[in-house]
């Protein structure tokens, strides 16, 4: 039952009450958050009040740690597009390759600790690796201080082609300017990109309509983290965790983050995913092995 209260949610989501994918028009780029065990229990209600169509939501870290408010965020989402309040949501693994890699290791090595941690994240969200849900993320930003440039990209590359093996999706990366200028080489360059750059003062520009961070190694950017001191109790925070809460921008329109939609999936038995997916492919090209 409870994958079928599911894909009526996802369903929902996409296509809204009329059962057509509904077309909405934004005069900006289309608004978005990232939350962890760090927001508490989230409102999700006021998140979409507030003007948030998409969500990524931390499901583990490293090779062993899961984040014990992922089920009860996706949750809320998918039940929350049941209401007519769709934000697309997808899912992020947080990266620890610095706490047992260094420079001495070999490629071998890389190889394991990154397989390590992919398998860690499909096992722990993969049931969000499906179609319905936006692809999921690798958020990089640790190991820069332990591995060299071609090391970390390795081992980047590592970790997304294990869960492109294991859930048949390409994970986006995240990380900020620096680790993208400094940390990683051009071998991740065509990769889908969420950057992390604090606009302090519109620097690169009014986020919500024409800014654009520098990217470094990598060719453009998807989704942009601008700031991390979103006001908490508008976008729905709980209060007995955080006053804050990150906020992003998808570089394009709801089309465009429809695009990063899985349109496919391999349905359980017994499950009507596969009728879904069918479905998804109106929503149009989809970017690299979405």
């Amino acid at each position: 039952m409870r994958h079928f209260v599911m894909l009526a949610a996802v369903a929902a989501l996409l296509f809204g009450g009329s059962g057509l994918l509904e077309t909405e028009a934004w005069g900006q780029r289309v608004q978005g958050v990232d939350v962890s065990y760090w927001q508490g229990t989230m409102d999700w209600n006021r998140t979409y009040d507030a003007g948030a169509r998409f969500a990524f939501v931390r499901s583990s870290r490293g090779e062993d740690f899961e984040d014990t408010f992922l089920t009860t965020n996706m949750a809320a989402i998918a039940q929350l597009a049941t209401s007519g309040k769709p934000i697309l949501a997808g899912v992020y693994h947080f990266g620890r390759p610095g706490l047992a890699l260094s420079t001495a290791s070999t490629a071998a090595q890389i190889q394991s600790h990154a397989q390590s941690e992919a398998g860690h994240f499909v096992q722990t969200a993969g049931e969000y690796m499906k179609a319905g849900w936006l692809r999921p993320v690798l958020d990089l930003e640790e190991g820069g201080a332990e591995l060299t440039r071609a090391q970390l990209s390795q081992w980047a590359t590592e970790f997304t082609n294990h869960v492109m093996t294991l859930a048949q999706v390409e994970p986006l990366l995240y990380m900020n300017t620096n680790y993208a200028t400094n940390e990683i080489d051009s071998s991740l360059a065509e990769r889908d990109l969420w950057v992390a750059n604090y606009n302090s003062g519109d620097r690169y520009g009014n986020p919500l309509t024409d800014g654009s961070p520098p990217t470094g190694n990598i060719d453009d950017w998807a989704f942009w983290q601008y700031t991390s001191e979103g006001s908490g109790p508008l976008y729905g925070v709980d209060p007995n965790f955080n006053d804050y809460i990150d906020l992003n921008v998808a570089n394009g329109d709801m089309d465009f983050v429809r695009s990063f939609v899985i349109t496919s999936s391999v349905p359980e038995p017994g499950c009507g995913l596969s009728l879904l997916a069918a479905g998804l492919w109106v929503l149009g090209v989809r970017r690299r092995n979405a």
